[in-house]
């Protein structure tokens, strides 16, 4: 399987969009607001929608190997490191996490963003992050 470009196309180190061709639509990282019926504006809450899609792509991560095909720029983990897609298109230049941290895609902290990111992070952060988006903060 050759994941795109668009699988992330935001950031050398930060996935702030998600997108797996196999598993998702296209990518969508925008805010929205909805018109309460008071008439005011208020902003939708994608923290659940973000940790699911963050969940998959960790899921999905595990398919993945520095050999993989890939199209530029492209995101990943592999091995617990963040891994881009190189010249080679393939995902072999590898980004190694500081000891005690593993590569994770996550929820992005401001729910009003539908989006992920991927970060190196200690498990106890990830599990953390993961909890408060499907709380709903």
């Amino acid at each position: 399987m050759i994941f795109p470009a668009n699988l992330i196309s935001c950031g050398l180190l930060v996935l702030s969009c998600f997108q797996l061709a196999a598993i998702a639509g296209p990518i969508n990282h925008f805010e929205r607001s909805i018109i309460n019926s008071a008439g005011t504006p208020r902003a939708i809450n994608y923290a659940k929608q973000n940790a699911l899609q963050a969940q998959m792509l960790n899921g999905a991560f595990q398919t993945i190997d520095s050999q993989t095909a890939c199209n530029r720029p492209s995101t990943v983990c592999v091995n617990n490191n963040i891994a881009l897609c190189s010249s080679r298109d393939l995902f072999d230049t590898i980004v190694p996490c500081t000891q005690g941290t593993k590569c994770f895609a996550l929820p992005l902290k401001d729910p009003s963003i539908l989006g992920t990111e991927i970060l190196c992070v200690t498990p106890d952060e990830a599990a953390q992050r993961f909890q408060d988006a499907l709380a709903g903060q």
